[in-house]
């Protein structure tokens, strides 16, 4: 009688080492849990979200205000353009100043606000990219800007909150 004889081993444990990758994969995962998944990273996020709840409230009441408060003066020219966009520019408005105030909160209780300080960052650009593009008459060009502008606010903005 002949022995049994062991499987020979697969060419493929010879290309992919699945120990290694196992051991890699796990300590992504850990820094993942540790880093991103973290009590600050939560409470920070948590404040963005909860920041719309008033921005989504007052908005569009500051816009009736803003609107009411002018028709009777401002009725046509540059000026009414630029209170137009500006009554369409509240909610972000109000959002900036609610994510503005938390940023402030956050430093004084000395507590990292590095992702209140990218969404602030990002709705700021957001609003000057969407103001210059509601004053812009043509729409080609409202485009054109709208286009441009956005992709090197988003690389600035990036820079900025990783140094």
């Amino acid at each position: 009688m002949t022995t049994p004889q062991a499987a020979p081993e697969s060419a493929i444990d010879d290309l992919l080492a699945f120990d290694e990758i196992q051991t890699r994969l796990l300590d992504v995962f850990d820094w993942f849990e540790q880093t991103v998944l973290n009590l600050d990273n939560g409470v920070q996020l948590a404040l963005i979200t909860a920041a719309l709840v008033p921005a989504l409230v007052f908005g569009p009441r500051l816009r009736q205000l803003v609107i009411q408060s002018t028709s009777g003066f401002l009725k046509t020219g540059l000026a009414r353009r630029l209170i137009n966009a500006v009554s369409r520019l509240m909610t972000p408005l109000a959002l900036l100043l609610v994510l503005t105030l938390i940023q402030v909160v956050l430093a004084a209780l000395d507590r990292p606000y590095a992702i209140v300080n990218a969404a602030t960052s990002l709705i700021t650009a957001w609003i000057v990219i969407r103001a210059v593009s509601l004053i812009i008459q043509s729409k080609f060009w409202s485009n054109v800007a709208f286009y441009i502008v956005w992709p090197i606010a988003c690389w600035t903005c990036s820079a900025c909150s990783c140094r």
